[in-house]
């Protein structure tokens, strides 16, 4: 799913972007954020299953192109995903709160 999401980046971003984009293999960047949050989180860590859920929403949701730019490029990398709080991810994407309002720990 991550590979699939990553791989549209490229159809998606302006002429300015599309060079920088093309640079970045997303079957790659897809395979080292799915390596981190396996390494920190394995399987099925059910504690960090709804933000892992929502990352993974979030990388497919048409709204929020920019996310997935920003993961392909490195400007967020995985590691930066593990340590993303709810609230961060709904001040940067606001576009996003009804669903994050829905998975988000009460």
């Amino acid at each position: 799913m991550i590979a699939g999401a990553l791989s549209r980046v490229s159809k998606e971003v302006g002429g300015s972007f599309r060079d920088s984009v093309n640079a970045f293999e997303p079957r790659k960047v897809a395979a080292q954020v799915e390596s981190v949050l396996f390494d920190n989180w394995g399987f099925r860590d059910e504690s960090n299953y709804d933000k892992y859920e929502a990352i993974i929403h979030f990388l497919i949701l048409d709204e929020i192109k920019e996310f997935r730019r920003q993961v392909l490029v490195g400007e967020i990398p995985p590691e930066m995903l593990l340590n993303m709080s709810f609230e961060q991810l709904q001040q940067r994407y606001p576009q996003t709160r009804s669903y994050l309002d829905y998975v988000a720990p009460k």
